[in-house]
């Protein structure tokens, strides 16, 4: 076949599908393949559609639902797909080209402050756990008195001073 004789995949899947009269809903109740799925595969809508892995899959379902050599099916779908995967990857590619010298570190920021952090906790309890604390300034002794040796309080003079009612009956004068 010639490259302009040479249909797209879509319109191959298509009629195959359409020789063997299938319709898209058939397909998809018996495959469980969304119907927007079905017509953006033979429509060769990529964009729609999920990751590589799982439109071959697609493929191989709706090949063996209608009766259809898989494997020829694969073969032309990796002829058909080849050029919008070779763009994805260069816009990809572009992209990160372009931003990637745009965009800030942080990542490498939150690494520095890690260390950093790392760093301060390290210094501040090595030297916690190195200085001693201070020696308790000189206190004057409490001793308590022994109980052998008994106190006696002082004893009490009246004073002229001192009202009566205070007095006690021995301190009274007549």
């Amino acid at each position: 076949m010639t490259e302009e004789n040479k249909e797209r995949f879509g319109e191959y899947l298509r009629k195959q599908r359409e020789i063997r009269g299938f319709s898209l809903e058939e397909i998809s109740d018996q495959t469980k393949i969304s119907l927007r799925a079905l017509k953006a595969i033979e429509a060769e809508d990529w964009e729609l559609l999920p990751a590589e892995i799982y439109i071959r899959g697609f493929i191989r379902c709706y090949c063996e639902t209608i009766g259809l050599d898989p494997n020829e099916a694969l073969l032309r779908f990796e002829e058909a797909y080849l050029p919008y995967k070779r763009q994805k990857e260069d816009r990809r590619y572009q992209e990160e080209y372009v931003t990637g010298s745009r965009k800030f570190p942080f990542k490498w920021l939150i690494v520095l402050a890690l260390i950093m952090l790392a760093a301060a906790l390290g210094y501040f309890f090595y030297f916690k756990k190195t200085e001693s604390p201070p020696a308790p300034a000189s206190l004057p002794s409490l001793e308590t008195p022994k109980e052998t040796e008994k106190t006696e309080a002082p004893a009490v003079t009246t004073n002229e001073t001192t009202p009566e009612s205070f007095q006690t009956e021995t301190e009274k004068t007549p």
